[in-house]
C-alpha cells in the first residue's frame, strides 16, 4: 500500500534490456508524471512500460519486483548548494548546463 497521498506505478523492461526483463520496479508517487520522472532518473530509457495497479499482471514477469521507490518532491529534501556567483541549488547547475 503507498502512503497517503501516492499510488503505485510498476515499471516494466523490454527483451533486450538485460536481466531484469522479467520484473518490475515500483515506484509511489503523486502522478504519472512525477513517477515517470523519476524513473528516467533511474533508468534512463531503459524500461519500457508504466502499469497503474488495476492494469498490472504480476503473473506476466516471474522475477517478481526488483525495487520499490518513493516519491518524495525536492522541496521536501536538503537542497545542496553551490557557491559560484552566490549560493544557488545544486539542480541549478545541472540545469545550466543543458
Amino acid at each position: 500500500m503507498p502512503p497517503e497521498g501516492l499510488q503505485d506505478f510498476m515499471f516494466t523492461f523490454g527483451e533486450n534490456m538485460g536481466a531484469d526483463r522479467n520484473g518490475w520496479v515500483t515506484i509511489s508517487a503523486p502522478s504519472v508524471k512525477e513517477a515517470r520522472e523519476a524513473m528516467w532518473l533511474l533508468h534512463g530509457a531503459k524500461w519500457s512500460f508504466c502499469y497503474t495497479v488495476d492494469t498490472f499482471k504480476h503473473e506476466y514477469f516471474p522475477a517478481g519486483e526488483l525495487a520499490h521507490f518513493h516519491y518524495v518532491p525536492v522541496h521536501a529534501l536538503p537542497v545542496l548548494l553551490y557557491k559560484v556567483d552566490g549560493y544557488k541549488p545544486l539542480t541549478e547547475q545541472y540545469l545550466e548546463a543543458e
